[in-house]
């Protein structure tokens, strides 16, 4: 690339890119193709207590649901795909698949998820209950004790 510095350059795709003939994956669909929608947090640590799916589960189009206990455990904190114990806000709880984008969506928007927010702990580094061994556990797993 240093060759093309302070020189014109022109990229070799964007006569389809300005003309609309460039092809994006959005555009691409097969046969069977599923749609997924996932369903994110709206408050940083939180805990999810109860997730009730039956409405959208029940819906036309819809062809499953992708829970935390469904994906495998990943070693590590935060690196879970989905999870019950979101550490920030647009974390992942649950994924559903559906056989439209808009079906995916409105169950989405069907699920009902009961949730808490995590013990937020307040005061100074030095005096906070965060250096107390019988501190309040910020995460159910992970972090050292």
């Amino acid at each position: 690339m240093p060759e093309l510095m302070g020189r014109d350059f022109t990229p070799p795709d964007i006569r389809g890119k300005v003309t609309g003939e460039a092809k994006y994956a959005e555009d691409f669909r097969r046969d069977g193709m599923v749609f997924c929608r996932l369903l994110t947090s709206p408050m940083p640590h939180a805990r999810v207590t109860g997730v009730d799916a039956s409405e959208a589960l029940n819906m036309p189009g819809v062809v499953g649901i992708l829970l935390p206990e469904d994906v495998p455990e990943q070693g590590g904190v935060n690196n879970n795909i989905l999870t019950y114990e979101p550490h920030f806000v647009g974390e992942p709880i649950l994924a559903i698949a559906a056989n439209s984008e808009t079906a995916a969506q409105d169950a989405i928007d069907a699920v009902r998820a009961r949730s808490g927010a995590a013990r937020v702990l307040h005061g100074s580094a030095r005096e906070s209950p965060a250096r107390r061994p019988e501190r309040p556990r910020g995460r159910q797993h992970g972090g050292a004790r």
